[in-house]
């Protein structure tokens, strides 16, 4: 039995009955990062086995998606069912206190964004995601419509979410060939681009688990 305490006032849950007998459930909230990235975190989760778990795990990122959320985070869980959230595609960060997985990659983008009227045109490709193209500039990005790329970044969901909080190093990634390039010459634009959206202030304090 994993179990993790929290209030349950203005919550939402997803519950699991077998033979009508409550296998399972899940509390959880939907919040807004710096009033646009849309988050849901889950706040108690309390499973019989790690299936019930791993099915647990399913209907909140079903859930999410439908609703457009950005990225789910939860607490790390037992030893034994941290590998449920990996295998789902969730990473850890903050120490292994709160793991997190990435849902709408474009949106978060996109909440990101602001006005660049000179810089190169990036692709991006997160696996399992449909390409975005961004515009880079000194000081910050833009989601454009269209616009011939100046290169191609390709990585996954992971390591992108690592590099977006801090929690990864930029050439690291490249070496392990977590990120490729489609040209050697987009290198200095590359890392731009990841430290332009890197959010060093974004941060769950332990406290909230409390």
């Amino acid at each position: 039995m994993h179990y993790m305490q929290s209030k349950k006032e203005t919550s939402n849950i997803v519950e699991i009955f077998r033979e009508g007998v409550l296998k399972g459930y899940a509390i959880y909230t939907d919040e807004l990062l710096h009033g646009e990235v849309k988050a849901c975190k889950v706040l108690e989760i309390c499973a019989e086995s790690r299936d019930v778990y791993a099915e647990l795990t399913n209907l909140l990122v079903e859930r999410a998606v439908k609703e457009d959320v950005d990225f789910v985070y939860t607490k790390g869980s037992d030893e034994k069912f941290n590998d449920v959230l990996s295998e789902k595609g969730f990473f850890s960060f903050l120490e292994s206190v709160v793991m997190t997985v990435l849902l709408n990659p474009y949106e978060l983008l996109s909440s990101l964004s602001e006005k660049v009227n000179q810089g190169k045109i990036l692709n991006i490709l997160i696996e399992g995601f449909d390409p975005i193209l961004l515009r880079i500039g000194e000081k910050g990005i833009m989601v454009v419509a269209n616009g011939k790329p100046d290169l191609t970044v390709m990585t996954d969901s992971k390591t992108f979410m690592k590099l977006l909080f801090g929690r990864a190093s930029f050439f690291k990634q490249l070496l392990k060939r977590k990120i490729r390039i489609s040209s050697l010459t987009g290198l200095s634009t590359a890392k731009h681009f990841f430290g332009l959206i890197k959010q060093k202030n974004w941060y769950i304090p332990s406290g909230d688990w409390l």
